[in-house]
């Protein structure tokens, strides 16, 4: 069984608000059987408001697949170089920038533009 993400957007708060107000009522229910009031009468119907089963084995099943998809994922691996390659990485490429020619700068800079000016290289 499949949900749509609008309704997953609207179920999900109103699980949080019902369980919320659930442990609000296990919490207080001392102060709660005073005279009658919202709160009361919340605390008497909400009981009563169970959670389908097949939703909750859906909800459930689709955080496992949640939880599996990101622990497989490519991102929660480390990929990093070891140390010892990533020295090696860092002489072979000093070795190539020192064997590279070094370009000219190949237009001169006008005598006195009135702001400065880069010539190729010179960054």
């Amino acid at each position: 069984m499949r949900l749509h993400k609008s309704v997953l957007y609207v179920l999900f708060p109103a699980f949080l608000c019902y369980y919320a107000a659930i442990a609000h009522a296990a919490l207080q229910k001392d102060a709660l059987y005073g005279p009658a009031s919202a709160l009361t009468e919340l605390r008497h119907i909400l009981p009563r408001l169970a959670v389908p089963a097949c939703l909750s084995d859906t909800v459930s099943r689709a955080m496992d697949g949640l939880r599996l998809a990101v622990a497989d994922s490519w991102l929660m691996r480390d990929t990093r170089p070891s140390e010892a390659q990533a020295r090696r990485d860092f002489v072979a490429l000093w070795a190539d920038l020192e064997r590279a020619p070094s370009r000219p700068a190949t237009a001169a800079a006008p005598e006195n533009p009135g702001y400065p000016v880069l010539v190729p290289g010179q960054d």
